[in-house]
């Protein structure tokens, strides 16, 4: 979890949960506008004052899903992708597609190059991908 801001301007001060719900008992430690506090506790956020709670951005970073290529079996015995969305009870051969920020899909491209080049054991596809992924580790450090 990254900063939690009011109007994307006061930070919100993190509280453990003792201080969190002591510190609303005293006018002088009570949270405000202007010093507002929130408890973050089994993935929930809680926020005070009250009045706030409708103008609050939150910063985190996601764990992406697991990346399920789901397929059905063709007439001749071929694997036939298969693009509904993955539900384990209603599409159990859905696929479920990277979650990559655009900076990154060149990255895994070429790593899936590279390994697909080592599978079919063709070297030039290993080569160029190797290549290409050490330049880009190149650009990246200048």
């Amino acid at each position: 979890m990254g900063e939690v801001t009011y109007k994307n301007e006061v930070l919100i001060q993190r509280l453990q949960r003792n201080d969190f719900y002591t510190s609303e008992k005293s006018k002088l430690t009570k949270a405000t506008e202007t010093f507002p506090t929130y408890l973050y506790e089994n993935n929930y956020l809680f926020i005070k004052p009250d009045s706030i709670q409708n103008n609050v951005q939150v910063e985190y970073v996601k764990k992406p899903s697991n990346v399920i290529w789901g397929f059905n079996v063709g007439t001749l015995g071929e694997y036939l992708y298969n693009e509904v969305e993955y539900n384990a009870s209603t599409q159990p051969t859905g696929s479920i597609n990277f979650e990559l920020h655009e900076s990154e899909q060149t990255e895994v491209i070429l790593r899936i190059l590279q390994y697909a080049g080592i599978i079919i054991r063709d070297p030039q596809i290993v080569q160029a991908a190797a290549q290409q992924v050490q330049m880009d580790e190149i650009n990246e450090k200048s």
